[in-house]
């Protein structure tokens, strides 16, 4: 699961540079709607899906010190009642993972990578959320597998071993 509509094909693009896209299905959680303490019914439901799910949501903060809003740590909470493992990124959104050299390949030399905090608002010149799986797809395996959101989708997405007897 990821937290909105346009997530859905940007994580689509990130785990395929991941070499991670194989079996899997995104579901979008709404954004701030659905992504809170009073979540744990809707997990449930996804959770009738398959004994395998993931959650990837923005941290949202404004800086490090900020800390993680509550209804962001309430949604993770609800997350680990029912079995579904959730990955608060270190930075504020997805749009702050995307790198500087994809950005421009996509976009154009006068577009630069957001600081780990900075809402795409602030970008100098911004871009649309609809453009992120574009940029995504420029995207190399070196720019995305160091990073937090990197290491969690390639764990979360490990092959199962097969039961022992």
């Amino acid at each position: 699961m990821v937290e909105g509509p346009t997530d859905v094909p940007t994580i689509g693009e990130l785990l395929r540079v991941l070499e991670r896209r194989e079996n899997l299905v995104l579901l979008p959680l709404g954004g701030s709607d659905a992504i809170n303490a009073k979540a744990a019914p809707y997990l449930l439901e996804v959770k009738r899906l398959s004994d395998t799910v993931f959650a990837v949501i923005d941290s949202e903060q404004s800086s490090k010190a900020a800390g993680i809003p509550k209804g962001r740590l309430g949604f993770r909470a609800a997350c680990e009642k029912v079995g579904i493992r959730c990955h608060i990124l270190e930075r504020r959104s997805i749009e702050n993972y995307l790198s500087d050299a994809a950005i421009k390949a996509e976009l154009g030399p006068s577009y630069t990578a957001l600081g780990p905090y900075e809402t795409l608002r602030r970008g100098k010149p911004s871009w649309p959320k609809e453009q992120n799986w574009r940029i995504a797809s420029r995207m190399k395996r070196a720019d995305l597998a160091p990073t937090d959101l990197g290491r969690f989708l390639k764990e979360a997405t490990e092959p199962m071993a097969p039961p022992t007897r």
